[in-house]
């Protein structure tokens, strides 16, 4: 009775799984389940002021001098710890093993959230991984070990690894997920050329590994039904030691569910079963909708299913290579606009040579070398040319295009549009494509349309950078770049990779903005937190024009000079009474005192401008002397925004400049609990009693004003 009881179930769940419909309601019913999950607040286990953690190791990370311990007791809480000597370092390593039982103690804090506009949120990406606290480490004491058999197995492959000579960063990326030991130079080419998505475990790796274990366990005699069940067993140890990413996760589970449509005669579509798919790994995390794996995992996998016909039209092999790299291409072009700001076009053919290597080539050979460990030299020639190969044709930047960062309406059109063109191309009207070139053209010119003058002070912490966008596309002018110093370091307290303002925060700022081009880079004097990143800046980024002042230059303004003649990049000085007019906008440069000072803060290039009858003032570094020179020659009052001298420094903004100049807002360019002290509190207190509205990186992080022609707009990035 049971038994035909059974069988019915069996068969009317059969039914009920050719039905289209059913994926449909589903899908749309996970994706309604998952946004009002992500929007529903969640709060930590922790109050935010304990000084003593205990939990075990979930996972770390050791970069140079620096230890990031993942801990795990009522929740997961970041750790970071930095080894005073190399023998500390060599001592954790060899005594602290992942699922050990620690005792730290230190401070509770918070991650830090953006503080410029459309960069990425530190904070918001951990809260997504249910993270919200790290943890400053003074002192780490192992309680008890390990008795986990799986963690200890998990550590045991990653000591195994460790110990390949040559090419470990890259069995560590293809074996077990991890892309952390790659030189950072090197990740960052292969973003520039779009290959890093095949660095990232993906059903590309599982289909290979699935392969091999069906066919070995068929080799000896498993039946069928065994060999399927050892292989969701080591699917689900997989999943477990590449951290459960996402694309491992949609991979696995796809596979799963496929051998069972295949053994138990269901007749699914693939659509259906990615469907599915998508509804598993949603309801296992409603936060991986943010998580960018996820995103470019299931948008390609999506297409790729769904327009599998039109791969299908064309028998050979190039072109059906080609095809999918082309889908591949366009259907991920918002999400890299959206997280990076800019695609490159060549990338479609070198993924064309990549994806073949990296397939049938190298990721084989890694598996065959983590067994035959000897191997491990030949293949590490193999990537010393592929990255070679990367580096050449990531300097080629004629397929690099910036586009400014879609918001999620953008973003929903472009994928209207190109599942349109898709359709349409599949019946062979080729000529829909010119939609998605006619709106991928206007996302490319919209920043042209914007009707008002962008001024952004831009948050580089103890340093100061100005931001002006002229309205229509009309210029972008840069004053400073900011400075951080670089302390020498022992060679292995070196990390992977080094903060740059330009590079994390400049570059990726202005191309998020549409910005391709700096017009104007104006560097006020030549102290480095002002003007430190002028080489990296024009190293990664165009700069048309650069403006010194002309006093006597400091030795980093000479080398930046040599620099700019050697790159052969127009440089100008600036003196008193000059006037830069761009498109009709003028800038005067007020310093009297430029010609007759040895002092680098005196000297500062003082830039007094005006957009829609609103004065600015942007005073560099002067000191109170100069302040007062400037008041006595020029007749400036009723200020719109003054950019507060030195940071706040008690040697600037007087009683009487202020008095004098009556401004309305007052900016201050400082970085958080500085060692310098700035701003002064006499600084402070001098604007508060004049009802001054005060604006601070450290507090508010980046400024913003829309200067439009019948208002203003103004916009903190923390509010």
């Amino acid at each position: 009775m049971l038994k035909v009881l059974g069988k019915l179930l069996l068969l009317k769940l059969r039914t009920i799984l050719l039905y289209d419909t059913f994926y449909i309601i589903l899908v749309i019913f996970i994706l309604l389940y998952s946004l009002i999950n992500v929007n529903i607040s969640k709060n930590s286990r922790y109050s935010g002021n304990e000084t003593k953690l205990r939990g075990f190791i979930k996972n770390y990370n050791i970069d140079g001098n620096k230890l990031t311990i993942y801990l795990r007791e009522k929740e997961t809480v970041i750790g970071t710890y930095y080894f005073d000597k190399e023998t500390d370092k060599e001592e954790f390593i060899k005594n602290y093993k992942l699922g050990d039982f620690i005792e730290v103690i230190g401070a509770m804090k918070l991650p830090k959230e953006n503080t410029v506009f459309n960069l990425f949120n530190y904070r918001k990406y951990l809260y997504n991984k249910d993270i919200f606290y790290l943890f400053d480490i003074i002192d780490i004491k192992k309680i008890k070990s390990n008795t986990n058999i799986f963690i200890m197995l998990k550590q045991n492959i990653i000591d195994y690894i460790n110990n390949f000579e040559y090419s470990k960063e890259y069995l560590k990326a293809f074996i077990i997920g991890n892309t952390k030991n790659i030189s950072a130079q090197v990740l960052d080419n292969y973003q520039i050329i779009g290959i890093t998505h095949l660095f990232a475990i993906s059903g590309m790796h599982i289909s290979l590994l699935t392969l091999i274990l069906i066919y070995v366990l068929k080799k000896i005699n498993v039946c069928e039904y065994k060999r399927y069940l050892l292989v969701f067993v080591f699917l689900f140890f997989y999943m477990f030691l590449t951290n459960y990413s996402p694309s491992v996760l949609r991979a696995s589970i796809f596979f799963i569910l496929s051998s069972i449509n295949k053994n138990f005669y269901f007749n699914i579509k693939s659509i259906n079963l990615f469907y599915l798919t998508l509804v598993t790994t949603l309801l296992i995390n409603p936060y991986f909708l943010f998580d960018i794996g996820f995103q470019f995992s299931f948008i390609i996998s999506f297409y790729l299913i769904l327009f599998q016909s039109l791969i299908n039209k064309y028998k050979p092999y190039t072109i059906k290579l080609f095809l999918i790299s082309c889908i591949s291409f366009i259907v991920s072009m918002p999400i890299l606009m959206y997280h990076f700001y800019e695609i490159n076009i060549l990338s479609i053919l070198i993924n064309m040579i990549y994806v073949p290597f990296i397939t049938l080539v190298l990721f084989p050979l890694s598996l065959i070398t983590f067994c035959f460990p000897p191997l491990d030299s030949i293949l590490s020639l193999l990537i010393e040319l592929m990255e070679y190969v990367s580096l050449v044709i990531s300097d080629i930047s004629i397929g690099v295009v910036i586009f400014s960062k879609p918001n999620l309406i953008t973003i929903s059109i472009y994928y209207l549009v190109i599942t349109y063109v898709f359709y349409m191309y599949n019946k062979n009207k080729i000529f829909s494509v010119s939609y998605l070139i006619l709106l991928v053209i206007i996302h490319y010119y919209s920043s042209n349309f914007n009707n008002y003058v962008d001024f952004t002070m831009i948050d580089v912490r103890q340093g100061e950078a100005l931001l002006i966008r002229l309205p229509y596309n009309k210029g972008n002018i840069l004053i400073d770049t900011g400075g951080r110093y670089i302390v020498n370091m022992d060679s292995w307290k070196r990390r992977n990779r080094r903060y740059s303002i330009a590079k994390n925060t400049l570059i990726p700022y202005f191309k998020s903005l549409g910005i391709r081009e700096i017009d104007y880079l104006i560097v006020t004097h030549g102290h480095f937190d002002h003007m430190g990143e002028g080489i990296n800046l024009v190293d990664n980024f165009k700069v048309k024009n650069v403006i010194f002042n002309k006093a006597n230059n400091s030795k980093i303004e000479k080398e930046f000079i040599d620099y700019l003649s050697d790159k052969k990049v127009n440089h100008y000085f600036y003196q008193n009474k000059d006037i830069l007019n761009i498109s009709g906008y003028k800038f005067y440069f007020l310093n009297p005192f430029l010609s007759s000072t040895e002092d680098l803060n005196d000297s500062s290039l003082v830039i007094y401008t005006n957009f829609n009858n609103k004065s600015l003032l942007l005073t560099g570094d002067i000191s109170a002397k100069v302040e007062n020179k400037i008041i006595n020659e020029y007749n400036i009052n009723d200020l719109y925004i003054l950019k507060v001298a030195h940071h706040g420094s008690i040697t600037s903004t007087s009683e009487s400049f202020l008095d004098a100049i009556n401004p309305k807002y007052a900016l201050i360019s400082v970085g958080y609990n500085n060692k310098f002290n700035h701003p002064d509190k006499l600084v402070i207190d001098r604007l508060q009693k004049r009802n001054i509205k005060i604006y601070m990186t450290s507090i508010h992080g980046s400024i913003k004003y829309k200067f439009y022609r019948k208002k203003t707009v103004i916009k903190i990035c923390l509010s």
